[in-house]
C-alpha cells in the first residue's frame, strides 16, 4: 500500500478534552473470532462471546480508555473512519474524498452524536452544493454511507443511518464518437496525441490506465498489457489490456522508443497525465466540433462500436476490464433509440409451424 499524504480531517472537537475512546468489539465470521482495533492494530479476543467482551473490558480498565457508546460524536466518528480510509485506499482516491468528507464535516454541529445523524443531514449538506449532478449527488450519498456503514461495522453506531437513503439514479453514458468519425478524430488529433487517441479506440482502456504502461508491463508474446493489482481499478484482480494488430503496432514503436519509464508521451517526450491530455481533447474537441469530447468517450466510443458489430455484452465487459456485465447494461447507454436496435428488431420473425 503506498504512503499518502497527511490529510488530517479538520474537526471541530477536542480530544485532549477527555479520555481516548474505542469501539465496541466486532466479530470475522472467516476466523470465528470477536476483534477490538485500537489505533489501526487489530486484537483478536477469541471466538467466545463472553471470554471476548471480559478481554475488552480488561483491555479498556489498562489503558485507561472509556467504552464508546452514544457519546460518540459524528465528527469523533468520521475523523476515525478517514485515519483508516487513508491507509487502505490510494493516494488519488484519498486525495479526492478528503476534500468531500471535510465539507461533510464542516456542515455538522461539533456536538452532534454519530447515532443522531439522518438522511436530511446529508440532503441539506447537498442542497448547499452548487450545480450537483445526479451522479454526483449519488457518488456523496453512497460515500458518506460507506463512512457510516464503517462505524457500524466497527461499533461506532449501531445501525448505519443513511442505509436507506434514497440516492438519484446516475445519468447513462451516451456520449461517444460515431465509428465513421474514427480516422477524422486521430487524423486531427496532434501528432503526439495521435498515438494515445488510436490506441485507446481499439482497446477500450481506462484514461488512467494509459498513464501507467511501460515497457515492463508490456507482453509481446501475449499481445497484451498487464497492470499488477495495485495499479488497477479496484486493487481486487490484474488488468489486462489486450492489444489487436493496430495497437500491436503502436505498443511495439513507443517500447523501442521508451524502454524506461511511461511509453505515451507527448510531443515533448513530457509522459501524458491527467491533465494536459485534458488540455489536448479539449483542443481536439474543437476541431471535432464535439464539445463533450474528452479521453473516456474514447472508451465509450469503443464499447458503442463492439456492440453495434453484434459483440456479446460478457466478451465486451471483459475486454473492457469489468468483472462482469452490469456496468455496461446499467451504466452505458450507447444503442438506446439506436438504429441498431431497430435493424435487429426487424430481423425477428416467428418460426414456421409444421403442416399437420
Amino acid at each position: 500500500m503506498q504512503e499518502t499524504a497527511d490529510k488530517t480531517l479538520d474537526c471541530k472537537c477536542n480530544p485532549k478534552a477527555r479520555p481516548m475512546r474505542i469501539p465496541k468489539p466486532w466479530y470475522r465470521r472467516s476466523t470465528d473470532s470477536w476483534y477490538l482495533e485500537i489505533n489501526g492494530r487489530q486484537i483478536r479476543l477469541g471466538s467466545d462471546k463472553k471470554e471476548a467482551d471480559a478481554k475488552y473490558r480488561e483491555i479498556v480498565r489498562a489503558r485507561g480508555l472509556t467504552d464508546l457508546g452514544a457519546e460518540c460524536s459524528a465528527h469523533d466518528m468520521l475523523a476515525a473512519f478517514w485515519d483508516w480510509y487513508k491507509r487502505n485506499r490510494k493516494p488519488t482516491t484519498v486525495e479526492t474524498r478528503h476534500r468531500l468528507l471535510q465539507s461533510f464535516i464542516d456542515h455538522l454541529p461539533a456536538s452532534l452524536p454519530a447515532d443522531a445523524i439522518r438522511p436530511y443531514h446529508v440532503q441539506n449538506w447537498l442542497n448547499v452544493s452548487n450545480g450537483t449532478s445526479p451522479s454526483t449527488t449519488n457518488t456523496r450519498i453512497s460515500f458518506l454511507s460507506s463512512a457510516f456503514n464503517w462505524g457500524r461495522k466497527f461499533g461506532y453506531i449501531k445501525s448505519n443511518p443513511l442505509r436507506d437513503m434514497p440516492k438519484p439514479t446516475p445519468r447513462t453514458r451516451q456520449e461517444f464518437v460515431p465509428p465513421d468519425q474514427f480516422r477524422r478524430l486521430i487524423k486531427l488529433a496532434p501528432p503526439g496525441l495521435r498515438s494515445f487517441v488510436r490506441f485507446m479506440l481499439v482497446t477500450g482502456a481506462r484514461p488512467q490506465e494509459m498513464f501507467k504502461l511501460t515497457a515492463d508491463t508490456f507482453n509481446e508474446s501475449e499481445k497484451n498489457f498487464t497492470l499488477l493489482i495495485e495499479d488497477s481499478k479496484g486493487n481486487k484482480r490484474s488488468r489486462v489490456i489486450q492489444c489487436p494488430p493496430d495497437a500491436m503496432r503502436i505498443a511495439k514503436a513507443l517500447v523501442r522508443r521508451n524502454p524506461t519509464g511511461l511509453i505515451f508521451r507527448n510531443s515533448r517526450g513530457t509522459p501524458w497525465n491527467k491533465n494536459n491530455v485534458n488540455c489536448a481533447m479539449r483542443r481536439l474537441a474543437d476541431r471535432m466540433g464535439l464539445d463533450s469530447l474528452c479521453a473516456t468517450q474514447l472508451r465509450h466510443s469503443y464499447c458503442h462500436y463492439l456492440l453495434t458489430k453484434g459483440w456479446d455484452v460478457g466478451t465486451v465487459a471483459k475486454l473492457m476490464g469489468h468483472a462482469d456485465t452490469r456496468m455496461i447494461m446499467t451504466r452505458y447507454g450507447h444503442l438506446d433509440g439506436s438504429k441498431y436496435l431497430a435493424e435487429k428488431a426487424a430481423e425477428i420473425t416467428l418460426p414456421r409451424s409444421k403442416p399437420d
